[in-house]
């Protein structure tokens, strides 16, 4: 790392190092992954990103006839010099397409601060359409691209500070799905 650094910076390259996690055994308190390569690779970095498959009923992406064709994956900063650290994102992935879904980032976002009701544990209204189920919900909302496009403004606006939500940002309606990568950049 000594002789690649500067190398790197001449270059005016990004540089991207992949490595594993592996259990330190002896480590009895905090953490007890590290990954392998000693310090090094720990101090060069400017940006350190675990990423892992999060684990739950509702994480994995399954097509009609029921085989897995995806899951959900959780990225979470580690170390960051240009920015903050300690944030994290969830998103899907399917195994052919990559990550998929972004209007249902974008419903499940609007559906936690306010913007689509929900009046009861197993309907939504959206664009004044009361519709039952959730996976019905999204893909009428999917249907409408501006609708779609507007409510991704909205709550674009609403992550950045620019506008107030309609509900605390700390309220989790149930079933929501966590801020995915898609809907915030």
């Amino acid at each position: 790392m000594k002789k690649l650094t500067p190398v790197v910076a001449r270059a005016n390259v990004a540089f991207i190092g992949i490595n594993q996690v592996r259990v330190n055994l002896g480590q009895m308190f905090g953490d007890p992954t590290t990954s392998p390569g000693g310090k090094a690779l720990k101090h060069a970095c400017s940006l350190m990103i675990n990423m892992g498959t999060v684990f739950g009923a509702d994480s994995v992406i399954k097509d009609s006839s029921g085989s897995r064709v995806g899951h959900t994956v959780r990225a979470k900063i580690q170390k960051n010099k240009v920015g903050a650290p300690f944030r994290q994102a969830e998103y899907k992935v399917e195994y052919v397409k990559g990550i998929v879904n972004t209007e249902g980032e974008v419903f499940d976002l609007a559906v936690k601060y306010g913007l689509i009701e929900r009046p009861s544990n197993q309907s939504y209204l959206v664009n004044g359409v009361k519709i039952r189920g959730r996976d019905n919900a999204i893909k009428s909302f999917s249907e409408d691209t501006t609708l779609v496009e507007s409510y991704n403004n909205t709550v674009r606006d609403i992550y950045l500070g620019n506008e107030e939500p309609l509900v605390a940002k700390d309220e989790e309606p149930e079933g929501a799905v966590n801020p995915l990568i898609n809907a915030i950049e």
